[in-house]
């Protein structure tokens, strides 16, 4: 390894170069104010040398190598009940995938079917310059809803919103806010609009274009587990 104290990373030619000297490296070496003004204005002959980066705008080389894995641990799982016969496993123990999104966002998908601690952790993130909101379906009921407050930072931080006769459906069930809908009520809620949608002759959503999408990705996945590359989702 490099040792900065003797050797330190001032040259112009040390642009680019991750930040400690390892590919685990999380900063990145801009030795000149004009390396510095150039990633600023997002100058490609600039960018084009980094080796790293902070990961945040930055695909460091060791996460873009794995675009996409699954892992499935050879046994027996069972067919109906737990105390009944078993069979072979047959899907993924775990899949993950890290994505590019058609308008430039970063996003990393993720499921495991035999994690310990969750119970029913369907949930997602959502990260944004001015703020974020993520919600679990083992909370069904709460939204985590945050806004950036730069008058009082102090106050910036995740609000909890809870459902209410004000938001679709739930009026029907409950008259009152914090009075929880159930998963069975949302089975009520889905066969509902499947009943609208056969009346009406309308489409509801999702639908099959919907899930036609899902099946795309997932294809996309599966290939990359193959090539170990980034993967188009096809339309």
């Amino acid at each position: 390894m490099r040792d900065l104290l003797k050797d330190p990373m001032c040259k112009a030619e040390d642009l680019g170069l991750p930040i400690p000297p390892t590919p685990y490296g999380v900063s990145v070496c801009l030795p000149l104010w004009a390396h510095v003004i150039g990633y600023e204005e997002g100058d490609q002959r600039i960018i084009s040398k980094f080796l790293s980066g902070y990961p945040r705008f930055f695909v460091p080389p060791a996460i873009a190598e794995l675009i996409a894995i699954n892992l499935r641990h050879h046994g027996f799982t069972p067919v109906c009940a737990e105390d009944g016969p078993k069979g072979d496993v047959t899907n993924e123990d775990y899949v993950s995938a890290l994505v590019h999104f058609a308008r430039g966002a970063r996003g990393i998908l993720e499921s495991c079917r035999v994690i310990n601690g969750a119970k029913c952790d369907m949930s997602f993130e959502v990260h944004g310059t001015r703020g974020a909101v993520k919600w679990n379906m083992e909370k069904m009921n709460e939204l985590q809803l945050q806004w950036r407050n730069e008058a009082n930072p102090a106050e910036d931080g995740y609000l909890t919103l809870l459902s209410g006769p004000a938001h679709p459906y739930h009026r029907h069930f409950n008259p009152a806010w914090g009075l929880n809908l159930g998963y069975d009520d949302l089975k009520v809620v889905e066969m509902y609009n499947f009943l609208s949608g056969v009346v009406s002759g309308k489409q509801g959503e999702p639908g099959f274009a919907e899930a036609l999408a899902v099946a795309n990705v997932q294809q996309a996945i599966m290939r990359s587990w193959e090539s170990s590359r980034w993967e188009t989702v096809t339309a």
